[in-house]
């Protein structure tokens, strides 16, 4: 078991199923609507928890029914949510989601309290970050969050993951502290302002991110699978054939089941395809962190393949 620090965000997902994307100026009518826990950094927690890692949440809820819900969720997940702040006069932070019957999804976030979380927040946690083993953040928290964390992961000498979603200008320092980053495609092209459209681009992209940043790059790229791209290896690990319901936390799957499968094996490419495997089954289920499988179904999977 290795301990992680998750830094980011907590969301309570609203979710309406239609049948098309509303356009500009079109009201539609959904078919169904359900609530769910998730926020990316919940989400990459349940993952990294449901793979039987020791995980320590940092983030911030605000002082109303939905925030007690969530970390009442994540203690029953057996993350220590002993870093999670609440914020007085700021809602928890909110996800607009829907889903297409082509089971695609278009997201609008309210960050709420995510946001409100700031830079001593983080200080004021610094114990809990000696003897970690790794660190997971994304974008749905603010810079000075993604600064004083990297920070932190370059003065204890911790391997930093940087999930650059959603996609937005990162501080140079935060990527010069980052050990891997997991971008998908349009994150990579946005990263490096070069086109991303074949696995040439890809290719050229994530070398260089490599190069500039001495960094590993996962590029994650759905059901293709992902490319590893570092000092050792540049590959493409395929993905696995599935029906696919939701793909909501397909990406954050990904990250939790990364990180536990690296810090196992210390190999990429074995950890890539158990992410992959991992990411595969959470899109057979309807919600975010309802849809995280558990670290046997996935073992399961892959024996039966």
């Amino acid at each position: 078991m290795s301990k992680i620090i998750v830094v980011g965000s907590i969301n309570m997902d609203l979710v309406s199923n239609v049948e098309e994307f509303a356009k500009p100026g079109e009201t539609i009518s959904a078919i169904d609507f359900n609530k769910y826990p998730g926020g990316k950094g919940a989400n990459q927690a349940v993952a990294l928890a449901r793979n039987n890692e020791e995980v320590y949440f940092i983030g911030a809820i605000g002082n109303d029914e939905n925030g007690f819900y969530l970390k009442n969720l994540l203690g029953d997940n057996h993350i220590n949510t002993n870093g999670i702040t609440i914020k007085e006069n700021i809602p928890t932070g909110t996800a607009f989601i829907s889903v297409n019957s082509h089971h695609e999804n278009s997201i609008i976030i309210v960050h709420g309290a995510n946001y409100a979380l700031n830079g001593e927040d983080v200080i004021k946690q610094k114990e809990a970050f000696k003897n970690a083993d790794a660190i997971i953040m994304q974008l749905e928290v603010n810079d000075e969050v993604l600064i004083e964390t990297s920070r932190i992961a370059k003065e204890f000498n911790i391997p930093l993951f940087l999930n650059p979603a959603p996609s937005r200008k990162i501080p140079e320092e935060v990527l010069m502290n980052t050990f891997a980053i997991t971008p998908n495609e349009s994150e990579l092209a946005s990263l490096t302002l070069m086109p991303c459209d074949t696995i040439q681009d890809i290719q050229k992209a994530a070398e260089l991110l490599k190069d500039r940043y001495h960094m590993h790059v996962i590029v994650t790229m759905g059901s293709k699978g992902a490319l590893i791209h570092n000092d050792n290896d540049s590959r493409i690990v395929e993905g696995f054939k599935v029906e696919a319901v939701d793909t909501t936390a397909a990406g954050d799957s990904f990250n939790g089941a990364l990180i536990s499968a690296y810090l196992e094996s210390h190999d990429f490419m074995e950890a890539v395809r158990y992410a992959n495997a991992f990411a595969a089954l959470s899109v057979t289920k309807n919600g975010a962190i309802p849809s995280i499988p558990y670290k046997d179904s996935v073992m399961d999977f892959l024996k039966n393949i």
